[in-house]
């Protein structure tokens, strides 16, 4: 008789509930109730968070590609929609003049410093209410702190991690060095602005 084929025995983990243990990063330095980190191509069902430990899944680059890509959109779009109407209104005041007044020309300024308002504010207000940009939120990712892996970024660590990402990018080929960084990041998959904010980008 045919002699029946053992399966091997893995260890009970209630971390890994499927299939074999999987190597992960363990924030808080393996504390009990810290943050532990899977890689972007672990099943999103193992994902959980019970209160008391979070364990998540990263990113991988081609979402995080994707959310850049379709943010860039919405700004380029609402800058030009806030510019576009501050100059409208200019127009419809004093159209028919040669040279622009002093109410036109204030109501451009005000315009014109609220679309640069949402150029600057727009990742670290979103990233800061709602853990993701409106992009990183249609595919399915979002920005949370290494620590814990639960909480969003504070306002203040959203904006240096913008702040960062503008000043990296005055370098040359800075800006190409912190978004490709993640390729080779390991374990965490990061780019260098979450690094320097202490966050991860993770699925959810």
């Amino acid at each position: 008789m045919a002699e029946a084929m053992t399966l091997p025995n893995y260890p009970e983990d209630p971390n890994q509930p499927y299939g074999p243990p999987r190597q992960s990063y363990f924030g808080g330095g393996m504390a009990p109730g810290g943050p532990a980190f899977l890689p972007p191509e672990t099943p999103l069902n193992q994902a959980y968070d019970d209160g008391t430990r979070a364990v998540r899944v990263l990113s991988g680059a081609g979402r995080r590609l994707g959310a850049r890509v379709l943010d860039a959109i919405i700004l380029t779009v609402g800058a030009f929609v806030v510019g576009g109407i501050g100059f409208g209104l200019g127009y419809a005041i004093d159209g028919d003049r040669h040279d622009p007044g002093p109410v036109a020309i204030t109501i451009m300024v005000v315009f014109g410093v609220l679309a640069f308002a949402w150029l600057i504010l727009y990742e670290p207000f979103f990233l800061w209410q709602r853990g993701a940009t409106p992009g990183k939120l249609a595919v399915g990712i979002r920005v949370v702190r290494t620590a814990d892996g639960r909480n969003w970024p504070s306002f203040g660590m959203s904006l240096w991690r913008y702040v960062f990402q503008f000043l990296i990018g005055l370098v040359p080929f800075g800006g190409l060095v912190d978004v490709l960084w993640l390729l080779w990041d390991r374990p965490l998959h990061q780019c260098l602005h979450d690094k320097v904010a202490s966050t991860v980008v993770i699925r959810k």
